[in-house]
């Protein structure tokens, strides 16, 4: 009886440790993927005032 009650508990451990690694592997993704639209975002905004700039001063790219 015992014996089946700590297997349970290290069941139970396993996983939960699963379940957490599943979970931070979820959270890197989410955060590498927040920042490469931030990348983006931030790149088009810099090509839109060069854009801009040489537009206003009839400049050739």
């Amino acid at each position: 009886m015992i014996m089946d009650a700590n297997d349970d508990i290290d069941n139970n451990l396993n996983r939960l440790k699963s379940e957490d690694r599943t979970v931070l592997k979820i959270q890197n993704e989410s955060i590498v993927t927040n920042k490469e639209i931030s990348d983006t975002v931030f790149n088009n905004q810099s090509n839109l005032i060069i854009l801009n700039i040489s537009h206003h001063y009839n400049m050739s790219l």
